[in-house]
């Protein structure tokens, strides 16, 4: 057995080496005698062994024979069933290889070749040739327009058409029963390659509400279809969308449906529609940028086209669903007001706006103001706001990371070289991140940097009032600027932060003595604590009302402070909230060492301090200087812990409720002046933290009224160190809102 084996394998490598056609087929010849030797006197056993290598023999000669131009059919007519056996395995390898070559040159074609190379295989007869397009398409989908995106999406359509004649015809012409079974059951997974629904769900990522819209009716139309195949393929697609689509693909509708005129078009497109809703987004959230659209006559003529075809189908309609949450089970989330993120990170992926630290969480939280009292709506959205509140984290580092990422990436192209970038799009490309990081539309951050410059350009210069020829004075003291103060800060600090991460290395005037990269990172943590403290006073201004929701609120920062476990030594994790009290803003800093918890009041007027409870002081040319005012610390593991986590809580809590309230009572309880039960002491246990000792010495605030800004300063050099702190600085004024033309406009506005 052996040696017969160990021959034909020796033959087949023997007649390739042979020159002559003749003796190449004489070796086809005997391989296949020998396949066909049907001799019942041979062991089974030893006949099998021999059978296989002569068919692994087989297929090296064959394939040799297609590489020299050979005809196969020169070959005996007994080979003919055991060459379409092996040739096509052969084939197919050679093709899988061939189609990787292939997707890999795809990467570096010109786009328009590049698709419509594309589009002609994907409608190919092999299905190979398909299903490795359909991967090949994923890489230059973010090059694509609209228009080809909806070309693209047919040709997967046709895709999943051609391979299911194909596998029916495969069925037909199976006659063994047990063959047919388990051909049956490759079929069915190969109806749905997980090539195509990748494909199809990177297309609607990339779509336009619109164009969405036109995407889903075209499904739609394929989903009445009798090609069970395509019918899979749809449904596949439709179930794995986003609620971020689907809010999309809502507005559009709507928007679409106050333009048309044909009341037999309207209805039959809200049918469809209200049919894919009930079917694949039953509960789907709207944004309260959508306001205007869903106060509509055209958003309640589709309300009603959902309530019909859920009462066809026996479900609740929407003003039923409410009834039936008081009821579900506890282990049951409640729905989602927003959408997870959408995989915006991708190369050329649009930036969206829903996320956990986006203006969805503040809608709940006004609906939960202007709710009235009682009633199963308003326990439901109270419940949501708790589980909200629960959730709130630190702003997550890896989001703000893959944002200048996205940012920078807009100013190189495919081959990471810098592009010619104007001005606009320099704008552009940085608000449309900044935006998505505050949670605001685009268009809403760019008047607020326009019309806000000089604001903030006069506040860092503690200029009071200014006077232009022609145009009315305008002040720069009343005060209370917190949100746009943030706003503006924050979009400064990202700025630099592209900058630095897009000029890498040769990055010009870094402070002595450091690198860009150690820059950068200082920067990050810098606006991730900034992003913290904006998100955390645009929450809790909406709070005030609902005790129990702010209870809620300050638990959460205050048990995130005392679990935060990767502080190493030397370094301070920092909670900033803007407190204060009607009229003057006063930031509250909760830091935590590697062993300690802080507790510090960034305060530079003291006009509202109480007389026993004054900050450090001294005088330095002339001029009086304050530094930071230190209320409490003690260890992070002790026996006193959880009293002094539940002082630190309701200290918080009432230190936020009193930000629009009396400045007596607010800096009485900021300061924990007078007398005070014994459990409202503030805690000063264990050794002094060192860090304390370094806090700076800054000129008191007098006439100048922007603390919003100076006091923000004092956590912003601790945090950043003095010289970084002073590099920030001198970046920020070089920023495109400062320029010539930005501050003209701002002053023609006033006249």
């Amino acid at each position: 057995m052996l040696v017969r084996a160990t021959c034909a394998e020796a033959l087949a490598t023997i007649a390739i080496c042979l020159n002559r056609r003749k003796r190449l087929i004489k070796a086809l010849e005997c391989l296949t005698a020998e396949l066909h030797d049907n001799n019942s006197d041979k062991n089974m056993i030893e006949h099998a062994t021999v059978r296989r290598y002569c068919a692994h023999a087989l297929k090296t000669l064959i394939v040799e024979c297609s590489r020299r131009g050979i005809p196969l059919h020169a070959a005996p007519t007994q080979l003919e069933k055991y060459k379409k056996e092996v040739s096509a395995k052969a084939c197919e390898e050679r093709e899988k290889e061939d189609w990787e070559i292939v997707v890999q040159e795809i990467k570096t074609s010109a786009r328009t070749s590049k698709f419509k190379f594309l589009q002609k295989n994907l409608k190919s007869d092999n299905w190979k040739a398909r299903k490795e397009c359909a991967v090949a398409l994923q890489v230059i989908i973010p090059q694509l327009d609209n228009k080809q995106l909806l070309t693209a999406l047919q040709c997967l359509i046709y895709c999943d058409n051609h391979n299911d004649s194909n596998n029916n015809n495969n069925n037909n012409n199976n006659n063994n029963n047990n063959n047919n079974n388990n051909n049956n059951n490759e079929n069915n997974e190969n109806n749905l390659p997980p090539s195509y629904i990748d494909a199809a769900n990177s297309i609607f990522v990339r779509l336009n509400g619109k164009s969405l819209l036109n995407a889903l009716k075209t499904l739609l139309k394929h989903l009445e279809g009798t090609c069970p195949s395509i019918r899979m393929f749809v449904n596949n697609v439709l179930v794995t969308m986003s609620d971020g689509m689907w809010r999309r693909i809502t507005v559009a509708a709507v928007q679409q449906h106050a333009r048309m005129h044909k009341q037999e078009e309207e209805e039959e497109e809200e049918d469809k529609l209200a049919f894919a809703l009930i079917r694949f987004a039953p509960r789907i959230y709207l944004r309260c940028s959508d306001y205007h659209d869903i106060n509509s006559d055209a958003f309640d003529a589709l309300t009603q086209c959902c309530n019909k075809q859920a009462q066809a189908w026996g479900f609740p309609t929407l003003s039923q669903r409410r009834k039936y949450y008081k009821n579900w089970d506890k282990n049951v989330p409640y729905p989602h007001l927003d959408s997870d993120l959408r995989s915006y990170m991708q190369q050329g992926s649009k930036i969206d706006n829903s996320s956990m630290h986006s203006a969805n969480s503040i809608a709940c939280f006004k609906r939960m103001q202007m709710s009235k009292k009682g009633g199963l709506e308003n326990e439901f959205i109270k419940k949501e706001c708790k589980r909200r509140l629960k959730q709130r984290t630190v702003h997550p580092m890896q989001k703000l990371k893959r944002t200048v990422d996205y940012v920078k990436n807009k100013f190189l192209d495919e081959n990471g070289v810098a592009k010619n970038i104007n001005e606009e799009e320099y704008k552009m490309f940085l608000e449309e991140g900044a935006a998505f990081l505050l949670g605001i539309d685009q268009n809403e951050l760019h008047k607020i940097l326009i019309e806000n410059n000089d604001l903030y350009w006069a506040a860092s210069r503690n200029i009071t009032i200014m006077r232009v020829e022609n145009s009315p004075p305008k002040k720069f003291d009343e005060g209370w600027y917190v949100r746009e103060f943030l706003i503006y800060r924050i979009f400064l600090m990202f700025e630099i932060c592209v900058r630095l991460k897009r000029e890498a290395t040769h990055f010009p005037e870094l402070p002595s003595n450091t690198t860009c990269v150690q820059v950068y990172e200082t920067g990050m943590k810098e606006l991730q604590v900034q992003l913290t403290t904006y998100w955390d006073y645009i929450i809790t201004r909406t709070l005030p009302e609902h005790l129990d929701l702010m209870s809620d609120w300050s638990h959460n920062v205050v048990d995130q402070l005392i679990s935060f476990r990767s502080v190493a030594p030397n370094e301070c994790f920092e909670v900033n909230l803007a407190v204060g009290h009607n009229g003057h803003c006063i930031y509250l800093s909760l830091c935590r060492t590697d062993t300690s918890i802080i507790v510090r009041v960034d305060n530079r007027w003291m006009g509202t301090v109480p007389p026993s409870r004054r900050h450090p002081k001294k005088v330095h040319d002339n001029r009086k200087l304050v530094k930071p005012f230190l209320v409490a610390y003690f260890p992070c593991k002790g026996p006193n812990l959880s009293q002094n986590t539940n002082w630190l809580k309701g200290y918080v809590e009432i230190a936020t409720i009193n930000r629009t309230g009396d400045s007596k009572e607010s800096t009485k309880h900021l300061y924990c002046s007078g007398k005070q039960p014994s459990h409202d002491i503030p805690p000063r246990e264990g050794s002094l933290p060192s860090i304390a000792e370094s806090w700076p010495y800054r000129p008191v605030q007098t006439d100048a009224n922007n603390c919003y800004l100076r006091s923000h300063n004092v956590g912003f050099r601790i945090r950043s160190g003095d010289i970084a702190y002073k590099w920030f600085r001198d970046q920020e004024s070089k920023s495109f809102v400062f320029n010539k033309s930005n501050c003209a406009i701002t002053f023609q506005t006033q006249k």
